[in-house]
């Protein structure tokens, strides 16, 4: 298949979705979908350039494995893209609008990632498309939801402790031989659980606070 019709089918996955979220969500401009994109193609740059700069030894040592995927891959990677998010605008969102366009930052940067990885020659890149893809996708929900929360002055941890060891671990995993890559499966769907998990308590919690504040109004209606 020619490569350029390669790279258009990458995109397509993210292009769709895009589309259809946008469709859903129309409270969301249409210029912060194409910033969600952007920013997951911009977050590759500083990456790569961390990677390449830092690039640690290979070893046989699992120890040492493990300690490169959770730094390399988990901390980098999320803290760029945690970083990049920053330029969406949280406080310009509620939660959910943000945590979309996180997703699809996520999405971008996946796509892009494996574009890079089909340029490059690498093997099984198909495969990419579905487990590498979706990992990043979830990370980059996780990564958001730390960001949105520093921009409502509260410090969550949670998320992003989670994205840096679900990324970490799935890489881990990838460079093991054998069956020890079905153990990825488990990796993707407690990173689903967990993401899920997370939106329910956020959800909550912005529910609460609306509560509170309502009532506040009522009661200082009442004083007056």
């Amino acid at each position: 298949m020619n490569l350029y019709l390669k790279i258009i089918l990458f995109y397509l996955p993210l292009l769709i979705t895009t589309l259809i979220l946008g469709f859903i969500n129309k409270k969301i401009k249409w210029y912060f979908w194409i910033l969600a994109i952007f920013t997951g193609m911009l977050a590759i740059i500083p990456t790569v350039a961390i990677q390449f700069l830092f690039n640690l030894p290979k070893s046989d040592s699992l120890f040492m494995i493990l300690l490169t995927c959770l730094l390399m891959n988990g901390i980098t990677e999320e803290f760029c893209k945690g970083a990049c998010s920053m330029l969406m605008l949280p406080k310009k969102h509620d939660f959910m609008q943000f945590f979309l366009l996180c997703l699809i930052s996520g999405l971008s940067f996946g796509t892009f990632e494996n574009v890079i990885y089909l340029i490059s020659g690498t093997k099984n890149v198909e495969l990419r498309m579905v487990t590498a893809m979706l990992i990043h996708v979830i990370c980059a929900g996780l990564d958001g939801m730390f960001v949105w929360a520093l921009f409502q002055k509260k410090f969550r941890i949670r998320p992003l402790i989670s994205s840096i060891f679900v990324h970490g671990l799935y890489n881990f995993f990838a460079n093991l031989p054998g069956y020890f890559k079905l153990l990825l499966i488990v990796i993707l769907l407690y990173g689903i659980f967990d993401l899920i998990l997370l939106v329910q308590i956020y959800a909550r919690d912005k529910s609460e606070s609306k509560t509170d504040s309502s009532s506040e109004e009522a009661s200082s209606k009442d004083v007056k």
